[in-house]
């Protein structure tokens, strides 16, 4: 006898805003921004400052000296836009991976010639997609061989397998490179969850695949197993 069972992966998401103003500060904590969002880094000064620079992850400047108003003195990254007032000294522009970690920005007064730093530390937000797959053994044979931490993607109609009464099935869930690391859920008559994580060490995006077993039981015909992933923001926005 076969047992239909149908595999639903999902993927929970807030939406979040596309333009965001975040002041740097001397005790900055991590802001999460998307990719592809729209970006404005602020420093307010209580004086009107003479020189500004802003120093990004990837060690590109922008900088500019005010005398009635801002003249730009260098530019190493022709995306990153600098805008600036009396006191203020801003720096805009869209995200992309290399602008994840630490900003820096420095401003002389034009007053006093004083000297403050102040930062921003930025975590960039990539959206990881969900992916499924499936390999089935004999349950005597699994135990001697066992395939978890393989995904070997397949397509079935209507998301829905076969399995004979006494067989196992090894299923996984992959979710590709992505920032925050997902979180897996799943539900249904499933047993033995593992993990097995990956980090690309020239960026910070993190790929994940979590596997469960199942063996076909009569009383499980027809239900649903279903796997569920979250990229979790500490400071709101997708979840």
């Amino acid at each position: 006898m076969h047992y239909i069972f149908a595999l639903v992966c999902a993927t929970l998401l807030h939406q979040t805003t596309t333009k965001r103003t975040i002041i740097a500060r001397s005790n900055s904590t991590t802001h999460l921004v998307e990719l592809g969002s729209q970006l404005r880094l602020s420093c307010t000064t209580a004086k009107p400052w003479f020189f500004c620079l802003w120093h990004s992850p990837q060690e590109n400047k922008q900088c500019a000296i005010r005398i009635t108003k801002p003249k730009s003195v260098c530019d190493t990254d022709p995306r990153v836009q600098l805008q600036g007032g009396k006191k203020f000294c801003d720096v805009e522009f869209t995200v992309t991976l290399s602008d994840h970690g630490r900003w820096m920005v420095l401003v002389n007064s034009a007053q006093d010639f004083n000297t403050t730093k102040e930062y921003v530390d930025i975590a960039v937000v990539v959206h990881s997609h969900l992916k499924w797959g499936l390999d089935i053994h004999h349950h005597q044979d699994h135990k001697h061989n066992p395939s978890m931490g393989r995904i070997h993607e397949s397509i079935f109609p209507n998301n829905t397998f076969h399995l004979t009464s006494g067989e196992s099935v090894s299923l996984g869930c992959l979710a590709t490179e992505g920032y925050p690391p997902p979180k897996f859920t799943w539900n249904g008559p499933i047993s033995n969850t593992t993990s097995h994580l990956s980090i690309d060490p020239s960026i910070h995006l993190v790929g994940e695949q979590n596997s469960i077993m199942y063996q076909a039981r009569i009383k499980d015909n027809n239900k649903f197993i279903s796997c569920t992933m979250v990229q979790s923001l500490l400071n709101g926005g997708r979840s």
